[in-house]
């Protein structure tokens, strides 16, 4: 969950149309497509992990690609339920994100061609499916189903249950 509140806000379609026009303004400001592609080296393009650590990365791209999807096809991916964010149900994005995240959609789909992990069966099946959902989706985008990220658990997060009474909390022992 956590991962896809980062990417809702890094492939934000009004974010991304101003790093567009910044970028057109001033050549040393960071290109959307390079915003991207940096996103994906650091998810997808990333060496795998073994064990637990591996699950998470991939749970990590899978999040990454489904807001990079979602800016591509100009559509608004929701928030949790419970996490107070507007969010406007209907096509967004400039024509010009929405083809550079098409055209970064489509670099990644040759990457996952071309490297398919074939040491590690997990990964292997990952980028596999990662692949075949890309070309599914620059073929026809209504075709992909983007799920609504996992909704935060009720409650206080762990360890925020300090202060919600009137006794106070206990003192902190530095180490000696």
């Amino acid at each position: 969950m956590a991962a896809d509140l980062t990417f809702a806000m890094v492939f934000d379609g009004e974010r991304a149309a101003r790093l567009v026009d910044h970028h057109a303004r001033a050549a040393e400001q960071p290109a959307l497509g390079a915003v991207i592609d940096r996103v994906l080296a650091e998810t997808w393009r990333a060496d795998p992990s073994p064990g637990l650590a591996g699950e998470v990365g991939r749970a990590i791209d899978f999040a990454a690609l489904r807001r990079l999807m979602a800016l591509a096809a100009g559509v608004p991916v929701s928030m949790p339920p419970n996490f107070d964010w507007p969010v406007v149900p209907a096509r967004s994005g400039s024509f010009q994100v929405r083809a550079e995240a098409r055209s970064e959609l489509s670099n990644l789909g040759r990457w996952l061609e071309a490297n398919p992990a074939a040491d590690d069966p997990a990964e292997q099946a990952h980028r596999t499916y990662g692949g075949w959902l890309v070309a599914r989706f620059l073929e026809d985008p209504n075709s992909v189903e983007l799920p609504a990220p996992l909704r935060a658990p009720d409650g206080s997060p762990i360890g925020c249950g300090v202060g919600h009474s009137d006794a106070s909390p206990p003192a902190l022992a530095l180490p000696q």
